[in-house]
């Protein structure tokens, strides 16, 4: 049946796979310059498929409140920002920040498939994600040695930070020794495109993954990941005309991270003025970012790519504190989830929103819809089962 929640949630995963084109950020306040068709074509498809879903299954709320409390505590923090934004600052940019937040709610969909998304249907997509990058990434770098006689040395696609996802999917099946072979191809392909990202956040968050998964450990089990991380390296480093000794540079980055690093630290500094102002309750959503003009191009007026450090300095500590408590229940709530296959794979996803956050100190993938929407499934995901788990 074509009219169901499996399919739409599949079109809408193409959707956010296939994506390509202008900035993460579904907004509407941009100067016409920044406006790409290509890019408002998707973001509106995006936003019917994801309304769709809401107006079509998203009505029914898991009778269990104890399964409700992240979703209660998620949308407290996200109303009262809206609501202070709204007060003390311009209430369009006040809603155009909160918009992305917003597709949370995709959760009531996601939780209320009464036969739950199995774990082999995520892998499914993953793999499907996986391809569909990959192919991406080829594309770009075949197109800028046709038009400029060069290979790009950056290929950082909407879908990099995402890459996060599958990673720590597969590396939890290579791990147990689940499809082994699958799952290395599948690794190299996730690592080959992370080292042509060339973004450094991307690189942390990985780290972080990789110490999650083999901290502990036999290290014999790290060995062929750290072969694959080689290999990539050193296939990067031949297609931008690089050696064995340039790797240092390859964490370095050059001019180029230097200029970004250089606005970054402006940016930091005008987030701790906005946290020391007003710390508690901070500044609300669509606060104006007094200067933001002397970035130039680097920065927009209430979206700053410290994207976490920005997102605090709008809620506060007091929101923070919910905030990262609705986290901590959303892992309780894995811990329940009975079925060992369902319950490793929600660990992973669970782990991969830590490791997008980790992107977005640095990055802007917190403040995308696409995170937001990827964080309703991973809730939806373990509230399906758990709710079919008390069924049984």
């Amino acid at each position: 049946m074509f009219y169901s929640p499996r399919v739409l949630i599949f079109i809408l995963s193409l959707l956010i796979f296939v994506e390509y084109a202008g900035d993460p950020i579904l907004r509407a306040f941009t100067s016409p310059a920044d406006r790409v068709l290509s890019d408002q074509i998707f973001k509106f498809l995006i936003s019917f498929f994801s309304f769709l879903l809401m107006i079509s299954f998203g009505l029914k709320l898991p009778r269990n409140i104890s399964l409700l409390i992240p979703i209660i505590l998620f949308m407290s923090v996200l109303l009262f920002g809206f609501a202070h934004g709204i007060l003390v600052n311009a209430p369009s940019n006040a809603v155009n920040e909160v918009i992305p937040y917003l597709f949370i709610l995709l959760f009531f969909v996601f939780s209320s498939i009464r036969k739950p998304i199995s774990v082999d249907e995520v892998e499914f997509m993953l793999k499907i994600m996986v391809y569909i990058v990959t192919l991406k990434v080829i594309v770009y770098i075949m197109a800028s040695f046709a038009f400029y006689g060069y290979f790009s040395w950056k290929v950082l696609t909407k879908q990099s930070p995402l890459l996060v996802i599958p990673l720590c999917v597969f590396l939890s099946n290579y791990i147990l020794k689940k499809k082994s072979n699958s799952n290395i191809t599948l690794l190299f392909l996730i690592i080959f495109c992370i080292m042509f990202a060339q973004a450094r956040m991307l690189l942390l968050a990985c780290i972080f993954v990789f110490s999650y998964y083999f901290l502990g450990r036999k290290f014999i089990r790290a060995i062929p990941v750290v072969a694959i991380i080689g290999l990539s390296l050193q296939i990067y480093l031949l297609f931008v005309g690089g050696g064995a000794g340039d790797v240092g540079s390859f964490f370095y980055g050059g001019q180029a991270y230097e200029d970004g690093m250089s606005y970054r630290l402006i940016q930091l500094e005008v987030l701790l003025s906005r946290l020391i102002e007003s710390p508690f309750i901070g500044v609300g959503f669509g606060h104006f970012t007094v200067g933001y003009l002397d970035y130039y191009r680097l920065a927009k007026p209430y979206l700053l790519e410290l994207d976490i450090l920005n997102f605090i300095s709008k809620i506060g500590l007091i929101g923070l504190f919910f905030y990262g408590l609705a986290y901590v229940q959303l892992f309780f709530l894995i811990k329940k989830i009975s079925d060992d296959s369902v319950r490793r794979l929600s660990t992973s996803l669970f782990i991969s929103l830590i490791a997008l956050m980790i992107y977005s100190l640095g990055q802007t993938a917190h403040q995308a819809a696409t995170y937001w929407i990827f964080l309703a499934f991973v809730y939806g995901f373990i509230v399906s089962h758990l709710k079919a788990q008390y069924r049984k």
